[in-house]
């Protein structure tokens, strides 16, 4: 950043009081990922992703192993690299793991040190899982006993309580070679 200030000076003899203004320049590390947010959505297992990062500052800039404010959804996939040094324009990208121990969503922020000062934020977000496919009834009945007549089937409502459009691409009943789905 810059600050601008004034020196103060006092001295003697004959009060030599004098005040110079200065402007203190600071340079400040920016190593900032091209978005702050990641959302890498729904998905059924666990899944990789990247972040990349920009050293935008004039100096260079070294990225440290990040934090997580939930360990147990997103880790890194190779930390070797670390600590990484940058150059002013480079760019460098961070393979991140989503892999959480539940099924839900998750949200929470990666914290990336950076030297010789501050730090990046990106928050993060997914879900794990996408819900369930559920039956409005699980019991059949056929009123008239013996006549179980082709002409009589009984309806099912199969209901989506997951997260995002279902495919169907197979449905049977187990257990019993009297009844078929239609």
């Amino acid at each position: 950043g810059i600050f601008p200030g004034k020196i103060l000076i006092k001295g003697k003899p004959c009060g030599l009081d004098t005040s110079i203004p200065i402007l203190i320049t600071v340079a400040s590390p920016e190593l900032a990922p091209l978005s702050s947010t990641l959302d890498i959505g729904a998905t059924c297992q666990s899944k990789d992703t990247v972040i990349t990062f920009v050293n935008r500052s004039n100096i260079k800039v070294t990225l440290s192993l990040p934090s997580f404010s939930k360990k147990e959804v997103f880790s890194l996939v190779d930390s070797s690299g670390f600590p990484i040094v940058t150059n002013p324009g480079d760019t460098i990208r961070i393979r991140l793991r989503f892999a959480p121990a539940v099924e839900g969503e998750h949200s929470l922020q990666a914290r990336f040190p950076l030297a010789p000062c501050g730090e990046s934020i990106v928050q993060l977000h997914g879900i794990l899982g996408v819900g369930k496919i559920s039956l409005s009834n699980t019991t059949i009945e056929f009123p008239h006993g013996c006549d179980l007549l082709p002409s009589q089937p009984q309806q099912l409502l199969l209901m989506n309580d997951t997260i995002r459009s279902v495919m169907i691409t197979d449905a049977s009943i187990t257990g019993s070679s009297t009844f078929t789905l239609i």
